[in-house]
């Protein structure tokens, strides 16, 4: 692929140059469990991932098939948009996209759980130390695993 770049050189003068980007990339969905890989697709490196997702998912139900069955798929954020989400409903598979905090998602799922709204999944208590030598002390953090459904917030 050859693309139109702009440099600007020591003395301050900006040109524009060819650059031609060789490559190739390889897309892969894994399963978490055996950290072996279901399905496999190789493109050319300046295509974006979102071309090969149904495909992708495809030959990994057919590889499984008989076998297992895929029924979650998790993918970064900007790799789905609803068309695909709807896609993948009949077909019995959940798909599960990281937030990071400072999303609604989270935010959401936080008010809920904190209204009582979701099932305690699990509780964990460990003690953390903080600091060295004389002026070190320990703290106990709670952690608590919350299953919320019916989240309305997309991203």
């Amino acid at each position: 692929m050859t693309r139109k770049r702009k440099r600007t050189d020591t003395r301050g003068h900006r040109h524009e140059i060819e650059v031609t980007v060789y490559g190739w990339k390889l897309v892969v969905l894994i399963d978490a469990g055996t950290k072996s890989p279901v399905a496999g697709q190789v493109g050319p490196i300046h295509e974006h991932e979102v071309r090969s997702r149904r495909a992708l998912v495809t030959q990994a139900r057919t590889n499984l098939a008989g076998h297992a069955r895929l029924h979650k798929v998790v993918f970064d954020k900007g790799f789905w948009d609803g068309v695909d989400l709807w896609w993948l409903e009949p077909r019995g598979i959940i798909v599960v996209v990281p937030a990071n905090a400072n999303m609604a998602v989270p935010a959401e799922a936080r008010a809920q759980a904190t209204a009582g709204e979701g099932i305690t999944v699990g509780r964990r208590v460990h003690t953390v130390r903080h600091g060295q030598g004389r002026a070190a002390r320990t703290a106990r953090l709670a952690t608590e695993v919350v299953g919320i459904t019916g989240l309305m917030t997309d991203v």
